[in-house]
């Protein structure tokens, strides 16, 4: 019996497992994971620029167009004059900005000085053009100095004469090239220059005292990630100069306003271009004059622009 009834239990068993689906089996569900958002590292705003001490050779195209107006018996008379030189400038700055460098002018020439410098060319049957200057191109080696209170730019070797010599021409526009710049540069910032400079015109020696004001106006961005700083230069002008003699004296007195807009390479300091303009008005007194030009004025409109050569 105790048999019999232990079968039945496990036929029960049986049954009840046969009879009865196991359930399914859960597969634990993995997170759907979280989308990856890549950071994008933005470049750091720089603000201002450090100009670097040592300004490589650089080599430049400088044209001048030059516009001069004179009255003459009641009529307004005009010359026009150009001037073109291929300048290469090297040098180097120092902690204040101050400029020290030296360089090449060459292919120098000028065109319609002859007569500017004969100032009744074409009004009588006798008036005769001045021969001031060759045909052929000057090459002109130079020395440049600039600091807050003195320009300088002479030959080398030095000229023993500076008035009214080709050479003085050459080096004259190297005027427009010599920049003062501070170390640090950045938008908005300004400086000034109170400069003393002196030339020779028409034999007679001549102060220039120039005052300019400096603005760094704005950055550009251009090919190859090169950015260059546009810098505004307002400059005010006194000329004063005379010659003595025991018969004559000769007086220059000039004043004038002159701006120009520079682009400069904001990591090497190099100046790549810059266009500028400039009014001066001129009064001109010759004692020797008794015909009633012994006293003129003349007014000089002039254009620059300079570019980069390779």
């Amino acid at each position: 019996m105790h048999s019999a009834r232990l079968f039945a239990v496990g036929a029960l068993a049986i049954a009840a497992a046969c009879g009865t689906k196991a359930p399914p089996a859960v597969e634990p569900s993995v997170p759907t994971p979280a989308p990856v958002i890549p950071i994008v590292l933005e470049p750091p705003v720089v603000s201002s620029w450090s100009i670097p001490a040592v300004m490589p050779s650089t080599r430049y195209l400088s044209e001048v167009s030059t516009t001069l107006q004179r009255d003459s018996a009641g009529r307004v008379l005009e010359e026009r004059v150009e001037t073109r030189g291929l300048i290469t400038l090297q040098g180097r700055r120092d902690t204040l900005g101050a400029f020290r460098g030296s360089g090449v002018v060459d292919s120098f020439t000028v065109r319609g000085l002859e007569r500017v410098l004969s100032p009744n060319l074409g009004e009588t049957s006798t008036s005769r053009p001045v021969p001031v200057l060759s045909i052929t191109p000057l090459t002109v080696p130079f020395e440049a100095s600039l600091d807050a209170r003195m320009l300088r730019i002479s030959t080398r070797p030095p000229l023993a004469n500076e008035c009214d010599k080709a050479e003085s021409g050459a080096t004259n526009m190297v005027r427009d090239l010599v920049v003062r710049l501070p170390r640090t540069l950045a938008v908005g910032t300004t400086w000034q220059d109170s400069t003393v400079g002196f030339v020779c015109r028409l034999g007679v020696p001549i102060t220039t005292r120039t005052k300019s004001t400096y603005l760094v106006a704005s950055v550009e961005r251009v090919q190859d990630d090169r950015v260059e700083l546009m810098v505004r230069k307002t400059a005010d002008v006194a000329m004063l100069g005379e010659l003595k003699s025991t018969w004559r004296t000769v007086t220059v007195n000039a004043t004038g306003r002159s701006t120009q807009m520079s682009r400069v390479d904001a990591l090497s300091g190099v100046l790549r271009s810059a266009e500028g303009e400039g009014l001066l008005t001129v009064k001109l007194t010759d004692s020797s004059r008794r015909d009633g030009s012994g006293t003129q004025e003349v007014r000089q409109q002039t254009k620059v622009r300079i570019t980069g050569r390779p």
